[in-house]
């Protein structure tokens, strides 16, 4: 039997960002939209905000 393949065999990868498949476009967003909130809600991002703050 040959193993088909399809979009749940697919994986996040960095050239996704150029492709004209909607599959790998999705994932690159959908990457970028989880490293932002995840970077929102570091320590880092957060002295970042406090220190705009005091300015």
């Amino acid at each position: 039997m040959d193993k088909k393949s399809t979009n749940t065999d697919k994986t996040y990868h960095p050239d996704d960002y150029n492709s004209n498949e909607s599959v790998s476009r999705g994932l690159a967003d959908t990457h970028e939209q989880v490293s932002d909130t995840y970077t929102a809600g570091t320590i880092d991002e957060l002295n970042k905000r406090t220190s705009r703050k005091k300015q």
